[in-house]
């Protein structure tokens, strides 16, 4: 009801500016006007309608025969533009965790570990991420991020996302992420998968961020008398 109200609101104040500029705008479109309008101050819609796209874009992708595989590497071209400028102006920090968080979507649906885990009845979380800037992305200047599978244990899935310069490959940034299966192993949700390949080696620096995790999960954890 609080919302109705506030729509027939949006669209009383959309009247009165259509006739002060002499718009002639019919009542229905008012209504959407104030439900855009409305929508874009309650929730994040640019998030659900880029989410929209993305799964759109990967079922074309998928039905074109398009598919990755499990280790297959996912990449894309962002481009800095004027609403992710911060103060500096360059792109602002949450724009690289935003992006990221994109990426990973397109690459476990486009290699069918969504699917697999979906269907499967998997519980799967965002257990953490860590991110490392190198240099800082202009305004306008575009990168490409790249995203991939690159590790696993018995509960987790590690995966490498890079901002890299098109022209030489340098490395902007570089994120890792981890998800974690809630009930099951690794092991169970790649049976599933039908994956029967080798697990990659662990690199250095992961090693040392998985064990930062498991030092991190030890001191938060409630201390017993």
């Amino acid at each position: 009801m609080f919302l109705c109200c506030v729509m027939l609101k949006l669209a009383k104040i959309c009247t009165m500016f259509s006739l002060i500029l002499d718009w002639d705008i019919p009542y229905p479109l008012q209504i959407v006007v104030g439900a855009l309008v409305l929508s874009r101050l309650f929730v994040d819609t640019y998030y659900f309608l880029r989410v929209g796209w993305a799964t759109v874009f990967s079922v074309v992708k998928l039905a074109l025969g398009k598919k990755l595989n499990l280790l297959d590497e996912y990449s894309y071209k962002v481009r800095c533009m004027p609403t992710d400028l911060d103060h500096m102006q360059h792109m602002n920090n949450s724009r690289y965790n935003r992006e990221c968080d994109f990426s990973r979507f397109y690459l476990l649906f486009m290699n069918g570990l969504f699917r697999a885990i979906y269907f499967n009845k998997f519980k799967v979380g965002l257990a953490g991420t860590t991110i490392r800037f190198r240099r800082s992305i202009e305004f306008l200047v575009t990168a490409i991020l790249s995203s991939k599978v690159v590790y696993w244990d018995e509960r987790s899935i590690y995966i490498e996302q890079t901002f890299s310069r098109p022209s030489d490959s340098f490395v902007y940034a570089i994120m890792y992420a981890k998800y974690t299966i809630v009930h099951g192993t690794v092991a169970e949700l790649l049976d599933c998968y039908g994956y029967e390949g080798e697990r990659p080696e662990l690199s250095p620096d992961l090693n040392a961020w998985i064990e930062y995790n498991r030092l991190s999960s030890e001191k938060l954890r409630p201390k017993t008398s």
